[in-house]
C-alpha cells in the first residue's frame, strides 16, 4: 500500500551457486548479527524472497553475478 520501506536487503550467492535474501540486520556489541527488520511466518518470508529475487532476476537479465553480495 505505499505506507512502509525496507532497505538493506542483501542477495546473497552461496557456494552452490544459489541466490538468497539476507535480511537487513545490525551487527551487535558481541560481533554477531541481528536481523532488524524479517517475516514471522515462513509463508512470509517465501513470499518476500520471491519478490525480491524476482524483481532482482528482471533488473539484471538473470546474468551470472560475483559471489558474495550483489
Amino acid at each position: 500500500d505505499d505506507c512502509w520501506m525496507v532497505r538493506d536487503f542483501k542477495i546473497i550467492r552461496n557456494g552452490s551457486g544459489e541466490l538468497y535474501v539476507a535480511m537487513p540486520n545490525r551487527k551487535q556489541r558481541d560481533g554477531s548479527y541481528r536481523e532488524i527488520a524479517y517475516p514471522i511466518t515462513a509463508e512470509a518470508r517465501v513470499m518476500i524472497e520471491e519478490a525480491i529475487l524476482t524483481t532482482y532476476k528482471a533488473i539484471c537479465g538473470q546474468q551470472d553475478a560475483p559471489r558474495g553480495a550483489l
